[in-house]
Protein backbone atom coordinates (compact mmCIF):
# COMPACT_ATOMS: atom_id res chain seq x y z
CA UNK A 1 0.00 0.00 0.00
CA UNK A 2 1.67 3.59 -0.91
CA UNK A 3 1.94 5.93 2.31
CA UNK A 4 0.34 8.73 2.26
CA UNK A 5 2.60 10.36 4.36
CA UNK A 6 4.21 13.73 2.86
CA UNK A 7 7.92 13.39 2.30
CA UNK A 8 10.27 15.95 3.99
CA UNK A 9 11.24 17.91 0.52
CA UNK A 10 7.22 18.35 0.18
CA UNK A 11 6.28 19.65 3.51
CA UNK A 12 9.30 21.76 2.86
CA UNK A 13 8.24 23.66 0.19
CA UNK A 14 4.86 24.01 1.31
CA UNK A 15 6.18 25.42 4.33
CA UNK A 16 8.18 28.18 2.24
CA UNK A 17 5.05 28.79 0.35
CA UNK A 18 3.27 29.65 3.65
CA UNK A 19 5.36 31.51 5.04
CA UNK A 20 6.18 33.77 1.31
CA UNK A 21 2.20 34.33 1.07
CA UNK A 22 2.76 35.77 4.64
CA UNK A 23 5.78 38.10 3.34
CA UNK A 24 3.93 38.83 -0.09
CA UNK A 25 2.02 42.12 -0.53
CA UNK A 26 -1.16 42.54 -0.15
CA UNK A 27 -3.50 40.38 -3.08
CA UNK A 28 -0.42 38.48 -4.23
CA UNK A 29 -1.77 35.08 -5.72
CA UNK A 30 0.78 32.22 -4.19
CA UNK A 31 0.89 28.69 -6.22
CA UNK A 32 2.84 25.96 -5.03
CA UNK A 33 3.75 24.22 -7.42
CA UNK A 34 3.52 26.19 -10.27
CA UNK A 35 3.98 25.29 -13.90
CA UNK A 36 5.62 28.57 -16.17
CA UNK A 37 6.03 28.33 -20.12
CA UNK A 38 9.90 28.64 -21.24
CA UNK A 39 9.72 31.94 -23.45
CA UNK A 40 12.84 29.97 -25.58
CA UNK A 41 12.10 26.12 -26.01
CA UNK A 42 8.02 26.74 -25.48
CA UNK A 43 7.84 24.00 -22.74
CA UNK A 44 6.06 23.78 -19.44
CA UNK A 45 8.74 24.51 -16.92
CA UNK A 46 7.79 23.47 -13.05
CA UNK A 47 8.64 25.63 -10.26
CA UNK A 48 8.25 24.71 -6.45
CA UNK A 49 6.09 28.03 -5.66
CA UNK A 50 5.04 31.01 -7.60
CA UNK A 51 3.99 34.45 -6.82
CA UNK A 52 1.77 37.59 -8.89
CA UNK A 53 0.52 40.41 -8.05
CA UNK A 54 0.42 44.31 -9.69
CA UNK A 55 2.51 46.78 -8.87
CA UNK A 56 2.10 49.88 -10.56
CA UNK A 57 0.09 48.83 -13.56
CA UNK A 58 2.97 46.03 -14.06
CA UNK A 59 2.58 42.11 -13.92
CA UNK A 60 5.10 40.62 -10.84
CA UNK A 61 6.09 37.46 -11.67
CA UNK A 62 8.15 35.88 -8.72
CA UNK A 63 9.30 32.39 -8.50
CA UNK A 64 10.34 30.55 -5.09
CA UNK A 65 13.10 27.47 -5.83
CA UNK A 66 13.69 25.16 -2.81
CA UNK A 67 16.14 22.69 -1.60
CA UNK A 68 15.87 20.67 2.03
CA UNK A 69 19.52 19.08 1.73
CA UNK A 70 22.07 17.94 4.15
CA UNK A 71 24.72 20.11 2.68
CA UNK A 72 24.86 23.77 1.68
CA UNK A 73 24.31 24.77 -1.51
CA UNK A 74 26.40 25.63 -4.18
CA UNK A 75 27.52 28.06 -6.93
CA UNK A 76 25.89 25.51 -9.80
CA UNK A 77 22.61 25.35 -8.78
CA UNK A 78 22.48 29.75 -8.30
CA UNK A 79 24.17 29.51 -11.90
CA UNK A 80 20.96 27.29 -13.11
CA UNK A 81 18.38 29.25 -11.61
CA UNK A 82 19.70 32.73 -13.18
CA UNK A 83 19.30 30.35 -16.84
CA UNK A 84 15.38 29.28 -15.57
CA UNK A 85 14.62 32.79 -14.77
CA UNK A 86 15.31 34.61 -17.56
CA UNK A 87 14.35 31.66 -20.08
CA UNK A 88 10.49 31.54 -18.20
CA UNK A 89 10.65 35.43 -17.57
CA UNK A 90 10.62 35.89 -14.03
CA UNK A 91 10.64 39.56 -12.32
CA UNK A 92 12.56 37.66 -9.59
CA UNK A 93 13.66 34.27 -7.78
CA UNK A 94 13.94 32.94 -4.56
CA UNK A 95 16.44 30.51 -3.72
CA UNK A 96 15.65 29.12 -0.23
CA UNK A 97 17.89 26.14 1.00
CA UNK A 98 17.78 24.43 4.81
CA UNK A 99 21.72 24.13 5.27
CA UNK A 100 22.49 27.77 3.78
CA UNK A 101 25.38 28.41 0.85
CA UNK A 102 28.43 28.43 -0.28
CA UNK A 103 30.48 31.60 -1.00
CA UNK A 104 30.67 31.82 -3.98
CA UNK A 105 26.69 30.64 -4.45
CA UNK A 106 26.44 33.79 -2.50
CA UNK A 107 28.44 36.39 -5.08
CA UNK A 108 26.76 34.60 -7.97
CA UNK A 109 23.38 35.18 -6.32
CA UNK A 110 24.50 38.93 -5.17
CA UNK A 111 25.54 39.52 -8.80
CA UNK A 112 22.65 37.87 -10.91
CA UNK A 113 19.93 39.06 -8.21
CA UNK A 114 18.66 36.13 -6.86
CA UNK A 115 17.61 36.54 -3.59
CA UNK A 116 19.00 33.53 -1.33
CA UNK A 117 16.31 32.64 1.93
CA UNK A 118 17.35 29.72 4.53
CA UNK A 119 14.53 28.18 6.28
CA UNK A 120 16.22 26.16 9.39
CA UNK A 121 14.41 24.16 11.75
CA UNK A 122 14.65 24.46 15.42
CA UNK A 123 16.05 21.34 17.58
CA UNK A 124 13.51 20.17 19.95
CA UNK A 125 15.54 21.37 22.58
CA UNK A 126 15.24 24.75 21.96
CA UNK A 127 11.73 25.50 20.79
CA UNK A 128 10.81 26.01 24.64
CA UNK A 129 13.83 28.37 25.02
CA UNK A 130 13.17 29.74 22.32
CA UNK A 131 9.06 29.90 22.58
CA UNK A 132 9.16 31.28 26.44
CA UNK A 133 5.98 33.07 27.03
CA UNK A 134 4.24 31.96 23.81
CA UNK A 135 1.67 29.58 23.61
CA UNK A 136 -1.20 28.58 21.64
CA UNK A 137 -4.72 27.48 22.62
CA UNK A 138 -7.96 26.78 20.79
CA UNK A 139 -11.53 27.58 22.18
CA UNK A 140 -14.26 25.64 20.80
CA UNK A 141 -17.53 26.44 21.11
CA UNK A 142 -20.48 23.74 21.45
CA UNK A 143 -24.37 24.54 21.47
CA UNK A 144 -27.37 22.59 23.44
CA UNK A 145 -30.90 22.23 21.93
CA UNK A 146 -32.64 23.78 24.71
CA UNK A 147 -36.06 24.18 22.73
CA UNK A 148 -37.75 23.12 19.65
CA UNK A 149 -41.09 24.38 18.62
CA UNK A 150 -43.61 24.06 15.55
CA UNK A 151 -46.47 26.33 15.10
CA UNK A 152 -48.66 25.39 12.83
CA UNK A 153 -51.87 26.13 11.07
CA UNK A 154 -54.99 24.83 12.69
CA UNK A 155 -57.95 24.59 10.72
CA UNK A 156 -59.87 22.32 13.08
CA UNK A 157 -57.19 20.00 13.15
CA UNK A 158 -56.08 18.70 16.49
CA UNK A 159 -52.70 20.35 16.33
CA UNK A 160 -51.59 19.37 20.17
CA UNK A 161 -50.16 16.28 18.96
CA UNK A 162 -47.71 17.97 16.56
CA UNK A 163 -45.31 18.92 19.46
CA UNK A 164 -45.39 15.50 21.58
CA UNK A 165 -45.18 13.48 18.03
CA UNK A 166 -41.71 15.19 16.89
CA UNK A 167 -40.35 15.12 21.03
CA UNK A 168 -40.91 11.75 20.76
CA UNK A 169 -39.06 11.59 17.44
CA UNK A 170 -36.45 13.68 18.59
CA UNK A 171 -35.37 11.56 21.56
CA UNK A 172 -35.10 8.33 19.30
CA UNK A 173 -33.61 9.95 16.10
CA UNK A 174 -31.90 12.93 17.71
CA UNK A 175 -30.62 16.04 15.08
CA UNK A 176 -31.15 13.59 12.42
CA UNK A 177 -34.91 13.74 12.72
CA UNK A 178 -37.18 15.38 10.06
CA UNK A 179 -38.78 18.49 11.19
CA UNK A 180 -40.68 19.03 8.06
CA UNK A 181 -41.41 17.71 4.80
CA UNK A 182 -42.20 20.38 1.41
CA UNK A 183 -45.71 20.53 0.31
CA UNK A 184 -44.74 17.92 -2.79
CA UNK A 185 -42.98 15.30 -0.16
CA UNK A 186 -39.93 16.09 -2.15
CA UNK A 187 -38.19 17.30 0.48
CA UNK A 188 -36.96 16.52 4.13
CA UNK A 189 -36.01 19.28 6.08
CA UNK A 190 -34.23 17.60 9.42
CA UNK A 191 -32.96 19.23 12.78
CA UNK A 192 -29.59 19.79 11.54
CA UNK A 193 -30.53 21.44 8.65
CA UNK A 194 -32.45 24.29 11.04
CA UNK A 195 -29.37 24.00 13.04
CA UNK A 196 -27.06 25.13 10.11
CA UNK A 197 -29.27 27.53 9.23
CA UNK A 198 -29.57 28.70 12.54
CA UNK A 199 -25.81 28.96 12.51
CA UNK A 200 -25.12 31.02 9.35
CA UNK A 201 -27.92 33.73 10.92
CA UNK A 202 -25.78 34.55 14.01
CA UNK A 203 -22.32 35.13 12.18
CA UNK A 204 -22.85 38.65 13.40
CA UNK A 205 -19.41 40.13 15.78
CA UNK A 206 -22.02 40.35 18.64
CA UNK A 207 -23.42 36.69 17.98
CA UNK A 208 -20.05 35.33 18.18
CA UNK A 209 -19.16 36.82 21.24
CA UNK A 210 -23.03 36.10 22.76
CA UNK A 211 -21.99 32.19 21.97
CA UNK A 212 -18.49 32.58 23.43
CA UNK A 213 -19.86 33.94 26.67
CA UNK A 214 -22.45 31.83 26.59
CA UNK A 215 -25.55 32.93 26.17
CA UNK A 216 -28.62 31.45 25.04
CA UNK A 217 -29.38 32.71 21.47
CA UNK A 218 -33.44 32.42 19.87
CA UNK A 219 -34.18 31.83 15.54
CA UNK A 220 -37.85 32.34 14.69
CA UNK A 221 -38.30 31.09 11.17
CA UNK A 222 -42.08 32.41 9.84
CA UNK A 223 -43.31 29.92 7.13
CA UNK A 224 -45.87 29.82 4.62
CA UNK A 225 -48.40 27.05 5.79
CA UNK A 226 -47.97 26.04 2.27
CA UNK A 227 -44.74 25.41 2.00
CA UNK A 228 -43.90 22.98 4.59
CA UNK A 229 -45.56 20.51 6.63
CA UNK A 230 -45.65 17.99 9.58
CA UNK A 231 -47.23 14.69 9.10
CA UNK A 232 -49.03 12.92 12.03
CA UNK A 233 -50.32 9.38 11.10
CA UNK A 234 -52.35 10.65 8.15
CA UNK A 235 -52.93 14.48 8.63
CA UNK A 236 -50.50 16.73 7.23
CA UNK A 237 -49.98 19.90 9.65
CA UNK A 238 -48.88 23.19 7.58
CA UNK A 239 -45.76 24.83 9.69
CA UNK A 240 -46.19 28.62 10.64
CA UNK A 241 -43.26 29.07 12.35
CA UNK A 242 -40.74 27.22 14.04
CA UNK A 243 -38.63 28.69 16.92
CA UNK A 244 -34.89 27.29 17.96
CA UNK A 245 -33.29 27.98 21.34
CA UNK A 246 -29.87 27.13 21.84
CA UNK A 247 -27.71 27.39 24.53
CA UNK A 248 -24.07 27.75 23.70
CA UNK A 249 -21.02 27.30 25.66
CA UNK A 250 -16.87 27.23 25.30
CA UNK A 251 -14.25 24.99 26.20
CA UNK A 252 -10.45 26.29 25.87
CA UNK A 253 -7.74 23.59 25.18
CA UNK A 254 -3.80 24.15 24.87
CA UNK A 255 -2.05 23.36 21.60
CA UNK A 256 0.65 21.97 21.75
CA UNK A 257 4.10 23.00 19.55
CA UNK A 258 5.65 20.46 17.57
CA UNK A 259 8.30 22.42 15.45
CA UNK A 260 9.42 25.61 14.81
CA UNK A 261 11.61 27.12 11.29
CA UNK A 262 13.42 29.91 11.43
CA UNK A 263 13.40 31.75 7.77
CA UNK A 264 16.32 34.29 7.04
CA UNK A 265 17.36 36.44 3.96
CA UNK A 266 20.83 36.45 4.21
CA UNK A 267 21.47 36.81 7.89
CA UNK A 268 18.50 38.98 8.87
CA UNK A 269 15.77 37.10 10.29
CA UNK A 270 12.26 37.56 8.03
CA UNK A 271 9.80 35.35 9.94
CA UNK A 272 9.37 32.16 12.14
CA UNK A 273 6.79 29.32 10.91
CA UNK A 274 4.85 27.68 13.89
CA UNK A 275 3.04 24.17 13.76
CA UNK A 276 0.80 22.74 16.70
CA UNK A 277 -1.05 19.52 16.93
CA UNK A 278 -5.11 20.35 18.00
CA UNK A 279 -6.79 16.82 18.93
CA UNK A 280 -10.22 17.22 17.60
CA UNK A 281 -10.91 13.77 19.25
CA UNK A 282 -9.57 10.35 19.46
CA UNK A 283 -9.00 9.24 15.88
CA UNK A 284 -8.48 12.92 14.32
CA UNK A 285 -5.86 15.36 14.76
CA UNK A 286 -5.54 19.08 13.33
CA UNK A 287 -2.28 20.98 12.45
CA UNK A 288 -2.38 24.18 12.49
CA UNK A 289 0.60 26.39 10.98
CA UNK A 290 1.43 30.26 11.91
CA UNK A 291 3.94 32.29 10.63
CA UNK A 292 5.18 34.85 12.90
CA UNK A 293 7.29 38.46 11.44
Amino acid sequence: MKSTKKQDWKIFEETVAQIEKVLSPKGAVIKTPDRIIDKITNQSREVDASIRYVHNSMPILITVECRDRKKVQDDMWIEQLVTKQRKIGATKTIAVSSKGFTKPARITAKEYGIELRTCEKVSDDRILEMLEGFNLSAISIYRQLEEFKLKVENKNKPSGVVQPDIEKKMAKEKHNVVVALTKDGNEKIRLNDLLDMMDESIESDADRARKIKGDTLVLNIKIDENYWYYPVGNTNYGIREIQLKLRFGRSIQNVPIVSVSNYYKEKTPLAQFVTANLKLDEQTIAEISLVRK
